[in-house]
């Protein structure tokens, strides 16, 4: 039996990446899904995807910091599947990495507004759709947000360490009312943001891969799929005793 049978799931930041690949598992481990993400071309373009393959899948663009909108997008989506059973918090950014004080005020506002109160408005407008019947929160963390190891990235570790205490409040608060949140915390993972990450301060991909993979003890990054599974665990009845937990995903780094 799929794992995920019967249940309705909204992915935010599905249309790329970590939610993409979370998007393409859950479809085939039975769920419906809707797709939240403000990029429209790309999101149409997965949900196309989706829907070619098998899966029932729904697409809305729209941008998580919009709390109005993202209010209005969740009582149709409600309408349209039925109900929601799942949500994962995958929408994100990533800052420039310079250090603290050569941050812009700018982007410190928009990595905290998007990373951090992008997944609480979600949540917010997620929790009184599981009322009375349970449901499961899974937020995309960082191992950022569990340590700093680096001289940059104040925005985004920040925002990271935030969703992960957010992430057990949630868990703590909803306990008794049968939601459970939880998150993942992937190590440096290989999707377009990272690419592009590497192709800026290394020329390519292929030269700044192995420097980024030695940073974790297997010596590699992650792929997109394995932190799927993590999140498939996490949002499945599998989980059912496990709440307000900071799962690592990241090939041994928080543990070196």
């Amino acid at each position: 039996m799929n794992r995920l049978e019967g249940k309705r799931a909204i992915i935010t930041g599905g249309a790329k990446g970590l939610g993409l690949a979370t998007a393409q598992l859950f479809v085939e481990e039975g769920a419906k899904i809707a797709i939240v993400d403000f990029d429209g071309e790309a999101g149409r373009e997965a949900a196309k995807v989706i829907t070619e393959a098998g899966g029932e899948v729904y697409f809305h663009e729209v941008d998580v910091r919009d709390a109005e909108a993202i209010e209005a997008t969740f009582a149709t989506i409600n309408e349209e599947m039925g109900g929601i059973d799942i949500l994962v918090n995958s929408a994100g950014v990533v800052d420039s990495g310079v250090i603290a004080h050569e941050t812009s005020i700018e982007e410190w506002r928009e990595v905290i507004d998007t990373d951090l109160n992008g997944s609480f408005i979600t949540s917010k407008f997620a929790v009184p759709y599981m009322l009375g019947k349970g449901g499961s929160i899974v937020n995309i963390a960082s191992t950022a947000g569990l340590s700093s190891v680096c001289d940059g990235n104040a925005p985004y570790h920040a925002a990271k360490g935030g969703v992960v205490q957010m992430t057990k409040n949630f868990g703590i608060s909803y306990a008794k009312k049968g939601i459970r949140c939880n998150c993942v915390c992937p190590g440096t993972t290989l999707t377009d943001l990272v690419r592009n990450d590497l192709i800026n301060k290394f020329g390519s991909v292929e030269e700044g891969e192995p420097v980024y993979g030695a940073m974790h003890p297997m010596g590699r990054l992650g792929k997109p799929i394995e932190t799927a599974y993590a999140i498939l665990y996490l949002a499945s009845d599998e989980a059912a005793w496990t709440t307000g937990v900071a799962l690592p995903v990241d090939g041994g780094f928080t543990a070196a």
